[in-house]
């Protein structure tokens, strides 16, 4: 948040009213200029910027704050006038701001009123030319594209993310062929050369240079695997099957004791049901495969 405040100029703007006037701006606010900004991880400003349309549709002009790995990605978005990089780009002039993991609560949303309509991200024009060929393979093999692990300097990675090794169960099947949506290669790299199954993954990292790359590889799948990182909330905001593979106590979002999400219509839970039990979750995928 830090580098946010200071791209905003937050002790300037704190003085126009911003979030005091954001309380209440679910009725008053319209034919302003809102600039919406991305102060949490990649896979939270995915989650919501989906309340960007409820923004523009009070009257609003959207201006949208995000990482740069994410500008092409959301110039997709429906109502949004303006993508801004946090690059060092220059701000547009706007009149009010508001962090985009606030926007729920400004909403009100309830569990049964979350705002859950996909696709709301698609892919970018140009983008999938590096995955034509995954889209043509005609071996009558699944393609399923899976993540192993998030970012290791966040706070509960060490739960989250799960051994590539533990996917061995999927690695070894003929009726599938896995592709590794990974930014890093060294896991996949180590395993291809010792461990037989993982010769067969077919590493993308080379191919994935921001989200709008990663959005076209997910289009030409037919299913993505993975932990609770970013790549799940993409898969399940462009609506394609996605199966999240969840630590024993999750994050707060997927709440508890349910194989749904009321935010992704297309997402499927599989959740450990003692802590590090990976295994008993990989066992319950490939029973779920069978049937896919």
């Amino acid at each position: 948040m830090g580098r946010v405040r200071v791209a905003l100029g937050i002790d300037e703007f704190s003085r126009k009213e911003n979030y005091r006037a954001g309380v209440g701006w679910g009725v008053p606010a319209s034919g302003l200029r809102i600039l919406i900004h991305a102060e949490q991880g990649y896979g939270d400003t995915m989650q919501f910027v989906r309340y960007v349309s409820w923004v523009a549709a009070k009257g609003n002009t959207v201006l949208l704050y995000c990482q740069p790995e994410l500008k092409r990605l959301f110039e997709t978005l429906d109502d949004v006038a303006v993508v801004v990089p946090a690059d060092g780009t220059q701000i547009p002039q706007f009149d009010r701001y508001v962090a985009v993991m606030s926007l729920p609560r400004l909403a009100t949303t309830t569990r049964e009123t979350v705002p859950a309509e996909v696709p709301y991200l698609r892919v970018p024009v140009g983008c999938t030319e590096p995955f034509c060929q995954i889209s043509a393979g005609a071996d009558g093999k699944k393609r399923i594209g899976i993540v192993w692990a998030g970012r290791p300097s966040h706070d509960n990675d060490r739960n989250r993310s799960c051994p590539l090794e533990d996917f061995r169960p999927l690695a070894e099947r003929q009726d599938i062929r896995l592709y590794s949506l990974q930014k890093e290669g060294e896991d996949l790299r180590r395993l291809a050369a010792s461990v037989p199954g993982y010769e067969t993954v077919v590493d993308l990292s080379s191919s994935l240079g921001d989200f709008a790359d990663t959005a076209a590889a997910i289009d030409a799948l037919d299913l993505i695997i993975g932990v609770d990182t970013s790549v799940m909330h993409l898969a399940g905001a462009m609506a394609k099957p996605v199966w999240v593979l969840l630590p024993f106590a999750p994050d707060w979002r997927w709440m508890l004791a349910r194989d749904d999400s009321p935010w992704y219509p297309t997402m499927r839970l599989f959740r450990q049901s003692e802590p590090g039990d990976w295994c008993g979750v990989m066992h319950r995928l490939c029973e779920a495969l069978d049937r896919f």
